[in-house]
């Protein structure tokens, strides 16, 4: 049915300039950027292309399309984040002077391998029903890209007329009618089909002296949407400091954090959740990959001494107990470890009770007005401020300014909020930054 996608644009060819056009004009090729890639391209020599319509063909049980399976989609956009196998190229995306199509229309099939019925992909595009801008002629247009799971050690892709119903044809559309392609290449997928671990599994690393890196394997077909863990240690000096995320949480964000990160510093180590994303745009990390750096656990040393810890992972710290799972679209999975490993920590700096700047063992009125005097360069305990700058920094912003002098005050005398840790007793500061404390006498 080479004139479907023609009929859209059909009641425009009166108002089109009528040159001349055949098959011959139009071509598509397939060119194959990796084993398990394709680019989809095509070529025209007339100008004043209005649309196009194609169908890509596979093999259901020697590749699949990522682990997307039967979708639909209405643009560009949310074919990105239904299934991240395929992506729509820049030439598409502006083909609208700089702005995408007026529709584009993209849909997966799964395919049957058992049935010998082929799994792919259909695109249907009209770059503008008002037929203010159409394309004019190119030796290079790029559709998308494809990334293909192989399960067979060749894998042929082609252009095809058998998928949708009813089935989407080949053609281009040009002053109102449709153009089967002159020329068509295809291209075979293949290369070394990639060993999959056989279950999710998280190791460590020694990242430097005072971190540790958590690693995660996934298997074939499930691409994680998130997760949890703890790392536990065995020295009370050596604590946890932040969580953070790691090079391929990253990558996966684009330098940003997912959308949910829960970090926390627990009785025996830490604890972290994960979400990618939580709304309807979908981001997972890959499936049958190994060694994905996804957290970073940093330490402090509470000691004035060097120290030594042995960290492993586990799922049996925090109140509730955190748990080492995996999830792929609310469905939690098990997950195996490997061995810890061993970090020393040079002596960190002295614990110290925040606000309590005079070391007298009491937090009163006099902290403050220490504390506003050193804001001047001033005052009897100007030297013990100096030793210990955070015990100062009252508000925990990472300076010492008058502000905190208020701080305190208003949390002494006027309700005002409470004074972040380490408060009441002598601790570690939690959030370390550039303010630092070398010497404090506990009461």
């Amino acid at each position: 049915m080479l004139n479907r996608l023609g009929l859209l644009l059909g009641a425009c060819a009166v108002a089109c300039v009528a040159f001349a056009a055949s098959e011959s004009d139009f071509a598509l090729k397939m060119e194959k950027i990796a084993d398990d890639q394709v680019a989809l391209t095509a070529s025209w020599k007339v100008d004043g292309l209005q649309g196009w319509s194609y169908g890509v063909c596979h093999d259901a049980d020697k590749a699949a399309i990522g682990n997307c399976g039967n979708k639909a989609f209405g643009d560009c956009a949310a074919a990105a984040t239904g299934c991240p196998a395929i992506a729509c190229s820049t030439d598409l995306l502006t083909a609208k002077a700089g702005q995408p199509p007026t529709y584009v229309s993209i849909n997966l099939y799964e395919g049957d391998a058992a049935g010998k019925k082929p799994g792919g992909l259909t695109q249907g595009v009209v770059i503008d029903f008002m037929q203010v801008v159409s394309l004019n002629a190119t030796t290079r247009f790029e559709f998308m890209k494809i990334k293909y799971t192989l399960k067979a050690a060749s894998a042929p892709v082609r252009f095809c007329t058998v998928l949708g119903s009813p089935p989407v044809d080949n053609v281009f559309v040009f002053n109102g009618d449709s153009f089967g392609p002159g020329a068509v290449q295809d291209v075979t997928l293949g290369g070394e089909i990639p060993t999959c671990p056989e279950a999710f599994k998280m190791t460590l690393s020694k990242a430097a002296e005072d971190k540790v890196a958590v690693h995660l394997d996934t298997v074939q077909d499930l691409a994680p949407s998130g997760f949890s863990l703890g790392v536990a240690d065995n020295s009370e000096a050596i604590i946890v400091s932040k969580i953070e995320p790691g090079a391929a949480v990253k990558a996966l964000m684009g330098g940003g954090n997912p959308e949910y990160w829960g970090a926390a510093q627990v009785a025996g180590g830490g604890t972290l959740g994960c979400i990618f994303s939580m709304g309807a745009t979908v981001k997972v990390l890959p499936a049958c990959a190994t060694n994905q750096e996804i957290a970073v656990v940093s330490y402090i040393n509470t000691s004035g001494q060097s120290a030594t810890a042995q960290v492993t992972l586990s799922g049996n710290l925090g109140t509730p107990k955190v748990p080492l799972v995996i999830d792929v679209d609310g469905t939690s999975y098990d997950v195996q470890t490997g061995p810890g490993v061993s970090i020393t920590v040079g002596g960190g700096q002295p614990p110290f009770v925040r606000g309590e700047v005079n070391q007298d063992g009491k937090l009163n009125v006099s902290d403050a007005v220490a504390i506003a005097r050193y804001v001047f360069n001033l005052g009897s305990q100007k030297a013990k401020i100096d030793a210990c700058k955070d015990a100062a920094d009252v508000n925990d912003d990472g300076s010492i300014t008058a502000a905190d002098a208020l701080y305190l005050l208003a949390y002494l005398f006027t309700g005002g909020a409470a004074i972040p840790a380490p408060a009441g007793a002598c601790g570690i500061d939690p959030t370390p930054d550039g303010l630092d404390c070398v010497q404090y006498q506990c009461p």
